[in-house]
C-alpha cells in the first residue's frame, strides 16, 4: 500500500523521516536475522541420542578421579587419595559437570567462562586443575594423553561459550 506524506516543514523534514523509517526497518530486518541464527544455532546443539541429555551438545565425556574438597568427610579415607570416581561431561556452552553415574543428575556444574584457569602442571602427570572463583578442582585420569584431551576440551568449551557471549552481545548492541 502506497503511503502518502504530507509535511509542513518541506522536503527537508520528509526526508528526515523517510530516512529515520529506512533506519528502523534496517534495524528490524537485523534484528530478526541474528534471532534466526541463533535459533539455528540452537538447533544445531540439540542431538539425536534418547538420553535425559538430549538436548545438549557434549564435547567430551567419561569417567575421572575427582578430588574431593579440603572440608569432605571422606578425605583421607579413600583407597585413591581422597580422589572419587565421577562422570564428567563437557558441555559446548562451557559448563562443565560431574554425576554419580551416566545417568544420574549432576552432583554440581561448573560454568567455565573466562573464569577458570586451566593447568596440566603437577607431580602427577595425569592430573589437570580447573580453577573457578576461589576453588580449585583437581581432576586425574589414567593416562597423561587423556589428561591432555580433557583439557583441550576444557579449552575448547572456553573458546566457544566466549564467541556465543560475544555474540549475543553484539546483538543487544544493534
Amino acid at each position: 500500500r502506497l503511503l502518502t506524506f504530507r509535511s509542513r516543514g518541506g522536503t527537508r523534514e520528509a526526508t528526515e523521516w523517510i530516512t529515520a523509517i529506512k533506519q528502523r526497518l534496517s534495524y528490524l530486518v537485523k534484528a530478526a536475522q541474528a534471532q534466526k541464527r541463533l535459533a539455528q544455532e540452537r538447533r544445531d546443539d540439540i542431538e539425536d541420542d534418547s538420553t535425559t541429555y538430549s538436548s545438549t551438545q557434549f564435547l567430551k565425556s567419561g569417567w575421572l578421579l575427582l578430588k574431593g574438597s579440603g572440608n569432605s568427610y571422606v578425605r583421607g579415607m579413600s583407597a585413591n587419595g581422597g580422589f572419587q570416581r565421577r562422570f564428567c561431561r563437557i558441555s559446548a556452552d562451557g559448563c562443565l559437570s560431574y554425576h554419580r553415574d551416566e545417568k544420574s543428575p549432576a552432583l554440581a556444574t561448573i560454568t567455565l567462562g573466562t573464569k577458570a584457569r586451566l593447568s596440566s602442571e603437577s607431580n602427577a602427570c595425569c592430573d589437570f586443575f580447573v580453577r573457578v572463583e576461589s576453588r580449585d578442582f583437581v581432576f586425574r585420569t589414567n593416562e597423561p594423553i587423556e589428561a591432555k584431551q580433557w583439557v583441550e576440551a576444557l579449552c575448547s568449551a572456553i573458546r566457544n561459550a566466549e564467541w556465543k557471549k560475544k555474540q549475543l552481545e553484539q546483538v543487544a548492541d544493534e
